[in-house]
């Protein structure tokens, strides 16, 4: 489920701002949040009236608030009876234009993994890093590198916008082309030959990418704990090893064959493949959304759509005038059985994620699906519901993340020294995970932005998307 799904589901779009000119953002160079409770997450604590100092971007100074000395004239945030988290990590976004990263910095998201890269994602990593755009420190894939698809998926996984290799050498010559644009890491799909999948990795070892994303099919799960494949999206993979062979339905090369199957997963299996997973030293970024939200009968996917937050999804496609062939979906290969089947088997996909927590596996929050921002609050919502503690969601888009990337000495936590990506919220979230999504000010990179101000962005947003949809 990358891009191209979320293309369809949502009209994508790609205008820069329609202000005329960039803005610049203004940084306070010292800035002291005071009488804060805060919730570092480099373990399960608050610090109760506390100060956090900012100066230059990065967090200089904590502790409690009588104690901290703070000098003449600094701006001061009160945060009393708040609580302070660190920026949200959305770890499988896929942002179609400027207004994504708004939505994101408006939501608490100060950091975003693009799991499908192309020149924008580099010039608005570079916009942002000057303090030219508002958004989200930005981590960005290449194109997305895949194999030929069989004939018979064509239909379902096209594979415009894509980079694809059949041999080891193809696959080294991919690596160094990203590597020499720029791009943070490398992103794998499907249908890669091993030969190639083997070439790929050791040139991005070469290189020095991690190497994240799907399992490829020639690969399997075995393969990719072998390479040291970073991150899992979707729990892809694992299906082939949970299925028993006399199950009705066994996973297969569609997207119809695995999503069913998993109503079929044998829990028994889940410890075993777990471990295996924590000793490979491998990420899990499930996006629960995509099979709670998207793989789901229309009724359910129209009802996630008119939730508040549906105001800032993209407008539909207009339906096809008379006469016009009906455009094809992936969804047309589901029929409301099979619909029904997938709900059957969210349980599972549950179960996989507690066994994964339960043996220490890191699982990552990432969504694959819009509106941006707001999902990764469902995506939490989500992982609580699965049955991880509060506490353990919000590690999941914050010291999580950062490892997953290897940036824990640069964000993930509020630590000394670390990168001031910073959330105000109203109440704590560690009583309840929807807390988190109670925004009072964001702060990106020591870029402050009060409640105010976020909501302007909101209503920005609001009103281009409603003009689209005219």
């Amino acid at each position: 489920m990358i891009v191209f799904i979320v293309a369809l589901m949502f009209v994508a779009y790609s205008a820069e701002f329609p202000r005329g000119k960039e803005e610049e953002i203004i940084m306070a160079d010292l800035v002291a949040f005071v009488n804060v409770n805060v919730i570092p997450l480099n373990r399960e604590r608050i610090l109760e009236s506390h100060t956090v100092v900012v100066k230059a971007g990065h967090i200089v100074d904590i502790g409690p608030t009588p104690v901290v000395d703070l000098p003449d004239g600094i701006a001061q945030i009160d945060g009393k009876g708040k609580y302070l988290l660190p920026g949200l990590a959305e770890m499988h976004g896929h942002s179609m234009d400027n207004d994504d990263l708004l939505l994101m910095v408006a939501n608490g998201v100060t950091t975003v993994r693009e799991m499908a890269g192309s020149p924008k994602s580099l010039q608005w990593r570079a916009k942002v890093a000057q303090g030219k755009l508002v958004g989200p420190n930005i981590y960005t894939a290449g194109p997305i590198i895949e194999g030929e698809p069989p004939p018979e998926l064509k239909m379902l996984i096209p594979v415009y916008g894509k980079k694809l290799i059949a041999t080891a050498e193809e696959g080294a010559k991919e690596v160094a082309r990203q590597k020499a644009m720029g791009f943070d890491f490398i992103k794998v799909y499907n249908n890669i030959p091993r030969d190639a999948y083997d070439g790929l990795v050791a040139a991005a070892k070469a290189h020095g990418l991690r190497v994240a994303g799907h399992v490829p099919f020639p690969v399997g799960l075995e393969g990719a704990f072998e390479a040291g494949q970073r991150t899992i999206e979707h729990l892809r993979g694992y299906i082939w090893k949970l299925v028993p062979k006399d199950a009705p339905e066994q996973p297969g090369l569609t997207l119809r064959d695995r999503a069913v199957s998993w109503q079929y997963a044998d829990e028994s299996r889940m410890a075993a493949l777990a471990k295996a997973t924590k000793e490979a030293g491998v990420y899990n970024c499930p996006t629960l959304m995509v099979a709670r939200n998207m793989i789901v009968p229309k009724e359910d996917r129209d009802r996630y759509a008119s939730r508040p937050f549906g105001v800032y999804n993209y407008p539909l496609p207009p339906p096809p005038k008379p006469g016009e062939k009906k455009q094809a979906s992936w969804w047309d290969a589901f029929s409301e059985e099979d619909f029904q089947a997938v709900k059957r088997g969210y349980p599972k996909r549950e179960a996989l994620v507690r066994a994964l927590r339960d043996v220490g596996a890191k699982i990552l929050a990432g969504t694959d699906m819009g509106p941006a921002g707001f999902a990764l609050h469902v995506e939490l919502q989500n992982l609580v519901d699965a049955g991880l503690t509060t506490f353990e969601a919000l590690q999941t888009a914050t010291s999580n993340a950062a490892k997953a990337l290897g940036q824990s000495d640069l964000f993930g936590s509020i630590t000394i020294g670390r990168r001031a990506d910073l959330i105000l919220i109203s109440a704590n979230p560690l009583d309840d995970i929807a807390n988190a999504s109670k925004v009072c000010g964001v702060m990106v990179s020591g870029r402050w932005y009060p409640k105010e101000q976020l909501e302007g962005f909101l209503e920005e947003v609001r009103s281009r998307r409603r003009r689209r949809s005219i």
